[in-house]
This record gives C-alpha cells, structure tokens and sequence, in this order.
C-alpha cells in the first residue's frame, strides 16, 4: 500500500471514531444514553456504486435511561472522494435486535441495487423469550440521484424473501412448535407494498389461502400443507403466474 494513501485511510478512521464519540457525547448531554454507545458496523468501498465510494457506520445507543425500549441503531454515510469526505444520509433511533446487531449490504430485490439492511426484533419485543422471526430496517439507494431513503414499514414484515423486484413474500411462525405459520404475498411498486394474499395453516395442516383487497380477506381455496416454510417459494411463484394467465374479471 503507497504511504500516502495508508495514511488517509487512517486519517478517515480517526474522522469516523471522533465523530461517534461526538455523537456520543451530545446524546449523553440530551440524556438519550445510559451505558454509552460504541460503533458495531463499519465498511468501506463501492458498497452502492462502481464509480462512488460509501462508508457505512453504525452504532448502538443504549436507550434504557427512558423507557425499556432496548437499544437502538444509528446510521451514518459518507460519501469518500479524493478530495473530501462528506455525509450523505443519516437516520438515528432505529429499534435494534434487543442487545444485539446485524447489517448487511446485498441486492435485496434483485433489482440490480445494493441496499443495507440492520436486523430488528421491534415487533416481536413484548414476546417472553427472543424473537422467532426476522425483521429489517431496509435502506434503499437510488444510484440516478445518488440518495439514499429509508423503507418505511419494511421492518414490520416477517422473514421476507423477494421473488422478483415487484414480489415479495412473508413467512411467520405463530406456535404449535412450527405447525402454525402465516405467509403473505405483497406487489411492490414504487417503495409502496400492497398486500395481495394471505396462506395461513393453524395447527391443522391444511392451509387456507386469502384474497387480500385494502386489508379484507376472502377464501379462495383451502390445500394440504406440509412444510410451509420450504413450499412457500414454489407455491407464490405458481400463484402469481397463475393470477397473471387469469382474464380480468374471472
């Protein structure tokens, strides 16, 4: 490695380390912390881009000094040229995985595009024990506008896995040591999630599938169910193109 390019990288990390401990000790003064806060993440290079260079960092604050909400997620980044080192997006007091963080930087929806993803527990935290299901805060960029936007409502979907870019499919656990699942089926058209359908087996063994049109449900067909978990992407993918073949209004 040349000296002197050793030596910005170094002075970045000492920028990126003051800069924590800045944001730090503002919140003490606020009263948000209690125990502190320390940087968990940090990952630098064309993280979103072959031709810009991005920082990513991000810590946990501890938020128990008002209320027992846990910790909570603080995300920073920079944007890295030659000549200087900027922020570019900034969002603070995300819910985190009780204690605990997990990010990570991958094409999401297959779409050709890098998003970040931090691991949350928020809608599972009045359960006893931790979470059975996985939740994100999904961060999306938008390479034409170099900008980065916040997924409002993602966190709130169980375990997703998209299909393709505009279908994305849920699959929670609800009990009976794993024979009570839920999947739903949302249309993802621009950053918006519309809800289409809805397979549900309640400890029977036989799942019943739902119309979902603004949020009311109507069976449709009942089916064996197995395995859910490992059927799932199979019997989404027949539905849609099934749906899809289907004239309208029949």
């Amino acid at each position: 490695m040349r000296p002197h390019l050793f030596t910005h990288q170094i002075a970045f990390y000492l920028f990126l380390i003051g800069f924590v401990l800045a944001q730090c000790s503002l919140q003490a003064q606020s009263n948000t912390l209690d125990e502190g806060c320390f940087i968990t993440f940090l990952q630098i290079g064309n993280l979103f881009s072959a031709d810009k260079k991005h920082a990513v960092m991000i810590y946990l604050s501890d938020a128990f000094a008002q209320s027992d909400d846990d910790f909570r997620v603080n995300v920073h980044i920079f944007e890295i040229t030659a000549a200087s080192i900027h922020q570019v997006f900034e969002v603070t007091q995300l819910s985190s995985y009780y204690r605990e963080l997990a990010a990570n930087i991958a094409d999401l929806d297959g779409n050709g595009n890098n998003e970040l993803l931090v691991l949350t527990s928020e809608p599972e935290w009045g359960s006893p024990d931790k979470p059975a299901n996985e939740y994100y805060h999904r961060i999306m960029y938008d390479w034409a506008s170099n900008s980065f936007t916040v997924h409002r409502g993602f966190e709130q979907l169980p375990n997703p896995i998209f299909l393709s870019p505009d279908y994305v499919y849920t699959y929670q656990t609800c009990g009976c040591g794993g024979d009570c699942w839920l999947s739903a089926l949302y249309h993802q058209k621009d950053k918006q999630l519309q809800p289409i359908a809805l397979l549900e087996d309640r400890c029977v063994g036989v799942g019943k599938l739902f119309a979902i049109d603004q949020q009311a449900k109507t069976l449709i067909a009942e089916t064996l169910a197995t395995d859910g978990r490992a059927a799932m992407p199979a019997f989404w993918k027949r539905f849609i193109n099934d749906s899809q073949q289907t004239p309208a209004g029949r």
